[in-house]
C-alpha cells in the first residue's frame, strides 16, 4: 500500500503542472444518447437523466455506443458515468475502450434504484486532441446517461482505488 501512495504523489508531482490550469470546470460531461448507438435504443421514460434520455441496453448483449471527445490538455484523465442499474436478478457490466480498441477496463455495475454516478476503476493518458470513447455493454438491464472525462487528481485516485496505473497511448 506504501509503494501505491508513493507511486500516487509521484504520478501527481509530474503532472502539477497540467491539474493546475485543470479545474473541475475542465471536465467534460458528454450525453451518450447524442450518438449513433449499435444494439441498444435511445429512451426517455425514466426519470431522473440529464440531456434528451439514455441509451437503454436491455437485451443487447455487446451493445455499444462510440462517443468523439476533444481533450484540451494532455494529460492523465478518470472517466465518471452516469448509469441506471435496477434490475434486481441481473447483473450490469461494461467494457471501456478509446481510439479504435485500446482497453481501457471492464467494470460490473453497482445495482441503483435511479441514475447515480461513478469513476471507473481505471483512469487513461491521453495527449490533447481528438478521440474516441467505446462503451461497451456486457451484460444487458442497464441504462447509460452521460460520460465525463475528469482531470485525475490526488482525491479522484483514492476513489478510483485499487486504481489501475494510467493507460498510456504508448503501451
Amino acid at each position: 500500500m506504501k509503494k501505491f501512495q508513493s507511486y500516487s504523489i509521484a504520478l501527481l508531482s509530474i503532472f502539477l503542472a497540467a491539474f493546475t490550469a485543470c479545474s473541475g470546470n475542465n471536465s467534460k460531461k458528454i450525453e451518450a444518447e447524442k450518438f449513433e448507438v449499435h444494439g441498444g435504443k435511445i429512451m426517455a421514460e425514466e426519470n431522473g437523466f440529464s440531456g434528451r434520455g439514455y441509451i437503454n441496453f436491455a437485451s443487447h448483449i455487446n451493445g455499444f455506443v462510440e462517443i468523439p471527445v476533444n481533450v484540451k490538455q494532455d494529460g492523465d484523465y478518470a472517466i465518471k458515468i452516469t448509469f441506471q442499474n435496477s434490475i434486481h436478478d441481473d447483473w450490469a457490466g461494461l467494457r471501456l475502450e478509446y481510439d479504435e480498441g485500446k482497453y481501457i477496463c471492464s467494470q460490473r455495475l453497482p445495482e441503483t434504484s435511479s441514475f447515480s454516478s461513478v469513476y471507473i476503476n481505471a483512469a487513461v493518458t491521453f495527449t490533447k486532441g481528438k478521440h474516441t470513447l467505446k462503451v461497451i455493454s456486457v451484460n444487458r438491464s442497464w441504462l447509460l446517461d452521460s460520460i465525463e472525462l475528469v482531470p485525475l487528481t490526488e482525491e479522484i485516485l483514492e476513489q478510483i482505488s485499487p486504481a489501475k496505473l494510467p493507460v498510456s497511448k504508448n503501451a
